[in-house]
């Protein structure tokens, strides 16, 4: 039978392997560090690009304890995916847990690579991707491998975005759900970075699989959600294509 949530992902894969959930600060609520520990994870990790003194850490680990998980039993990594120590710093786990942070980047392919270095079994990928609504106003059909390049977003094309996604007042879909000004940001000493807060992409469903193919997974299983507003994939590596001169 078609898994309908995450957790049973989770439930299948999980037991008496190491798993790392990357990114899951964001909210608390949402990591899956808990769940796994739940279904008998051999070892667990949490990776964030947030500072270790931020109180985002301390909320988890609150929320760990209140599973009655002992905290000192969870790796804590404060780490940038996209950086380039990402795959020394985190290491291979059995199971990477991903999820709500394929749009905040400019440079995807690289982002879904470096889940790739550190994915030995299986990796969980949720993403935001176009719905149907929008796809069809385009006159397009729905396995178009489409993606929408959100900063080049007209204001008119932002609202009407905006809408099919219907996003809560309470969670705006920064960059989308009204103007925004800093894509890119010159940090003193650093060079020019881009800003991870707002929505950079919005890709169809068989764009995210392209670029997971790409980088050498194989989706396994996938199911939408919010209206096929998300897109959840399970996948496994496969061989990494030979290096080239």
């Amino acid at each position: 039978m078609p898994a309908t949530s995450v957790d049973s992902w989770l439930a299948a894969e999980v037991p008496g392997r190491s798993f790392v959930d990357v990114g899951g600060l964001w909210g608390v609520v949402a990591e899956k560090v808990t769940t796994a520990a739940s279904y008998k994870a051999a070892t667990l990790a949490m990776v964030d690009h947030l500072p270790g003194d931020h109180e985002l850490w301390d909320r988890f680990l609150d929320r760990a304890r209140a599973h009655g998980i002992d905290a000192g039993a969870i790796r804590l990594i404060a780490c940038d995916v996209e950086a380039p120590e990402f795959p020394s710093t985190v290491g291979p786990y059995d199971v990477v847990h991903c999820n709500g942070l394929l749009y905040h980047t400019p440079t995807p392919v690289h982002f879904l690579n470096q889940l790739r270095s550190v994915t030995t079994r299986h990796l969980i990928l949720g993403t935001v991707v176009l719905p149907k609504v929008i796809l069809s106003r385009l006159g397009l059909p729905a396995t178009q491998p489409l993606s929408i390049f959100v900063p080049a977003l007209d204001a008119v094309q932002r609202r009407s975005v905006a809408r099919a996604y219907a996003f809560p007042e309470h969670a705006p879909a920064l960059g989308i759900s009204g103007d925004w000004n800093s894509w890119l940001q010159l940090r003193a000493g650093d060079g020019l970075r881009y800003d991870a807060a707002p929505y950079w992409w919005l890709h169809t469903p068989a764009t995210v699989e392209a670029m997971l193919r790409l980088v050498a997974f194989e989706v396994v299983e996938r199911f939408p959600h919010w209206d096929d507003r998300l897109m959840y994939f399970l996948c496994r590596p496969t061989p990494l294509p030979p290096a080239t001169d």
